[in-house]
């Protein structure tokens, strides 16, 4: 991907997040993003809420649960396949904030691993996906964890 294609990437999941962080409301659906760290299902994280937003073709899907805790799953494509993490590729990023708090220690990026659109209904527009990832917390930098996950949302397309 050439610089500024990064750079658009960047500047429209940056406008993305805010959108979908404003736009975020309640409502009874199976809308959800789940995921464990280091295979540890007894902690299994799920969002109370899950939205996604497809611009230029980018995907931001983002999961909040009511304690402010976020998950935030990133693509360059909205298309089923699969989409490589890496810190030099930027074709896919999961980010985490495992607690709600504004303390780095909580926070986790991906710097490697794999997301994978599954599904894309577009008359319904709901897009399913999973993702693997190792990624570190922002303040441990040199011991990375596995992160898998899953999610489901319905997405407005700009």
């Amino acid at each position: 991907m050439a610089h500024s294609s990064r750079v658009k990437f960047l500047l429209i999941f940056l406008l993305s997040i805010v959108g979908v962080f404003l736009s975020c409301k309640k409502d009874s659906n199976n809308y959800e993003i789940t995921y464990v760290i280091n295979n540890n299902i007894s902690n299994r994280w799920y969002s109370d809420k899950a939205e996604a937003i497809i611009k230029s073709d980018s995907l931001v899907v983002t999961g909040k649960k009511n304690d402010g805790s976020t998950v935030v799953v990133i693509v360059s494509d909205s298309k089923v396949g699969n989409y490589p993490v890496s810190v030099t590729s930027m074709q896919s990023l999961v980010v985490v904030n495992r607690d709600g708090s504004k303390d780095n220690s909580s926070n986790y990026l991906s710097i490697e691993g794999n997301v994978s659109i599954t599904a894309n209904d577009e008359s319904k527009k709901v897009i399913t996906g999973k993702f693997d990832v190792k990624a570190v917390r922002t303040a441990d930098i040199l011991n990375p964890d596995n992160i898998s996950g899953e999610f489901t949302a319905k997405y407005t397309k700009y």
